[in-house]
């Protein structure tokens, strides 16, 4: 698979791109306010300096995710029209799992479109399946995120379903306040969601399940 290479840009060029409310384009990346979103070569989106990952993790004879060594990734838009896009695999008891992510960025679009949908050749296949969004701990014990207007805290201690919350659309707010890191992702359908803490891997989850008949989640991802 084709490596992907980040162009280097002027001080002054980026000193504009951090100031610009819109995203700005480049070949491999989108830089949103301060934020670089990349869909690497995992198909797995990544967004800096806030270190926040987002990608599915499906149940089926086992656990695995688009990191997983057995998973199968194909890049079928290289950021063209401002559009990147991969098909993947992920094993499962009778037949791959197919998937599709993509991000959209238009140029001059005020916010960046993100989707991963889902496909069985047998439903059986599928025992959980949910996209999440992953950070480290480090970064938001004793901070808040803010869901639907409401505050929630960060529970800094092992638990599962710390904040949940089912069945319609949701907008997540992270690091509200910080100018440097502030995102918000907005769903376009409704969603099942959860987050839970591990602390031997030091990090957080929040899990996006989409609601039945659905095989996929929509995301709308605004910087501040």
């Amino acid at each position: 698979m084709k490596k992907l290479y980040f162009p280097v840009l002027s001080a002054a060029m980026l000193a504009i791109s951090l100031l610009a409310e819109d995203p700005v384009l480049s070949k491999n990346f989108v830089l949103a306010g301060g934020h670089k979103l990349e869909l690497n070569k995992t198909a797995s989106l990544c967004l800096t300096p806030a270190n926040i990952v987002v990608e599915p993790y499906l149940l089926s004879t086992r656990w695995t995710g688009f990191h997983s060594r057995d998973a199968v990734h194909k890049m079928t838009s290289d950021g063209n029209n401002g559009l990147w896009q991969y098909d993947s695999t992920l094993p499962a008891a009778s037949a791959p799992v197919q998937f599709e992510t993509v991000l959209s960025c238009p140029q001059g679009a005020k916010s960046v479109k993100y989707s991963c949908k889902w496909k069985a050749a047998d439903a059986k296949d599928i025992k959980e399946v949910f996209v999440y969004i992953q950070l480290p701990l480090a970064s938001i014990s004793g901070k808040k995120f803010i869901v639907n207007g409401k505050d929630v805290p960060v529970v800094s201690e092992n638990k599962f379903g710390w904040f949940t919350q089912a069945g319609k659309p949701v907008t997540l707010t992270l690091f509200p306040g910080d100018p440097e890191r502030e995102i918000t992702f907005r769903s376009t359908g409704n969603i099942r969601m959860s987050c839970e803490t591990h602390l031997a891997a030091k990090r957080s989850w929040i899990r996006l399940y989409p609601v039945s008949p659905e095989s996929g989640i929509e995301l709308e991802i605004t910087a501040k």
